[in-house]
């Protein structure tokens, strides 16, 4: 988080960071905002990834994506 509250940036060049992070998030309660940002951060950033990484990651992506936990 940077000192606005929001996800770094610099956190999209962590591709397998932010599919656990966009996967952890779906287990969340409700009320847990922090947690629906995550989300959307997530989604945006990993379907934009999914064309530049190697074919098995882009699968994990395609596959979590479509089929959130």
């Amino acid at each position: 988080m940077d000192e606005r509250g929001k996800f770094k940036e610099d956190l999209v060049n962590d591709v397998l960071g932010m599919l656990n992070l966009y996967e952890a998030a779906h287990l969340h309660l409700p009320r847990e905002g922090i947690l629906d940002e995550a989300i959307a951060f997530t989604t945006s950033h990993l379907e934009s990834t999914a064309t530049k990484v190697n074919p098995l990651l882009a699968e994990q992506i395609a596959h979590a994506l479509n089929r959130p936990i």
